[in-house]
């Protein structure tokens, strides 16, 4: 699916949509009125990737190969989020009723045996749709008397990966640092280099638009030199 937009056209320049999203492009030739012919195809557009950025990071605290560890996810926002608080019944929400979520993408190892790749759980023995652990660095604020919620996507298949998807946080305004620790996460059992992704999506009605925020390649080595010492405390 689609988002609908006006084009603005100034001295023979097409200016791109405010908005990052997929968008379907209609063409049609007439003759008298009459269609001739008619095509369609969508394009790209996205927000400015951040993943060089230095206030932009995917880090775990630990790279060892089969540690348990946790993660530090921060970026800035480049568009305006809306609420990541749940629409709960959508045939009763407003028109342009907006939420939003973030989702962070590890490749795991679905049907194979590879251990180069994380589990599918993450390591983390938390069933399919339950929460792992995180917390809160910075920019996410849960409504009064709640917590932010990181739930966790098996990935299966022969090329899968697991998402977590963060949400229950207020709106966030452009140009927010976002930082925030996804915890009990076991890093792959071999020697890898594994790319983790990190993406924001705001959905309306049946349609998102994402932007794209980070894409790093991770490396993990054997080694024994993990430091016991480093904690991360989750609310």
């Amino acid at each position: 699916q689609f988002l609908e937009t006006t084009l603005t056209i100034k001295s023979g320049t097409v200016y791109k949509p405010d908005t990052p999203g997929k968008y379907a492009v209609d063409v049609q030739t007439r003759d008298s009125g009459s269609i001739k012919e008619y095509f369609s195809y969508q394009i790209d557009i996205t927000a400015h990737d951040q993943g060089t950025q230095g206030l932009a990071k995917i880090s775990p605290v630990e790279k060892d190969i089969a540690v348990e560890t946790a993660y530090e996810i921060s970026f800035i926002t480049s568009v305006a989020m809306p609420s990541g608080v749940a629409i709960v019944n959508r045939d009763n929400a407003a028109d342009d009723a907006e939420e939003s979520i973030i989702v962070v993408e590890f490749p795991v190892k679905g049907d194979s045996n590879s251990t180069t790749r994380f589990e599918n759980d993450l390591g983390t023995q938390v069933a399919n749709g339950g929460q792992i652990p995180c917390a809160i660095i910075a920019g996410l604020v849960p409504p009064s008397g709640q917590t932010l919620k990181c739930i966790i996507k098996h990935g299966t298949g022969s090329n899968p990966v697991t998402t977590v998807t963060i949400s229950n946080y207020e709106a966030l305004n452009l140009g927010v640092q976002v930082s925030f620790y996804l915890g009990g996460i076991k890093n792959p059992a071999s020697v890898s280099q594994n790319t983790i992704k990190v993406s924001a999506r705001t959905i309306k009605e049946q349609l998102y638009t994402e932007v794209s925020y980070l894409s790093k390649a991770i490396d993990y080595v054997a080694s024994t030199s993990v430091d016991s010492n480093q904690t991360v405390t989750y609310t």
